[in-house]
Formats: C-alpha cells, structure tokens, sequence
C-alpha cells in the first residue's frame, strides 16, 4: 500500500481545513436544562470538515454501517457511503464517489 502515491502522501499532501470546534459546543443555561447527544454534534463537526476539505477531497471517515447508528447522519448531508459494488433501490446514501 505504501507504494500507492495516494496512500503514501509525499507530495501529494494537503493542507485540512478545518472549522473551529468551539463553533459545536453546545450551550447549556443550567444543568439538566439541555437533552442532546455529543455524538450527533460531532457529526455536524465531520459533515463540515467534509465539507471544508470536499474540493481537496483529502478527509475521508470510515464508519461500515455504524454511521448513522453512531449518530453521524449529517455526513450524508454532503457524502454518500462510498461502494464499487452494485447500488440498489434500496440502499441509503450510497454511490461510487462517497467520502
């Protein structure tokens, strides 16, 4: 794998862009005031580095059919799941080009 320049980096790489964590964290007025899920903010967070980096195309998760059970749906806001297989009517926010 190491031979493969993609793999290897070198000269091929990029800078990331990335947002300011601080822009996610949640507010809470008080204690017990706010019911949220640190997860599914982080997946704003990732969203929004794919996002940031989609031009580069230099970020990319690796979550097998555990996003959206890890609350990471709001990739698919930008991306679909990444597969060389036949895609089929009924798959969800699957294509050839996924990040």
């Amino acid at each position: 794998m190491g031979a493969n320049p993609n793999a290897n980096g070198g000269l091929l790489l990029k800078e990331l862009k990335m947002p300011d964590f601080r822009d996610y964290a949640v507010k809470v007025a008080e204690p017990g005031s706010l019911s949220t899920e640190s997860t599914r903010v982080q997946g704003e967070f990732i969203r929004d580095v794919l996002q940031a980096n989609a031009e580069a195309g230099n970020f990319r998760i690796f979550s097998p059919d555990e996003t959206a059970s890890n609350r990471w749906n709001a990739v698919f806001d930008v991306t679909e799941r990444c597969s060389t297989a036949e895609v089929l009517p009924s798959d969800e926010a699957v294509g050839p080009d996924g990040r």
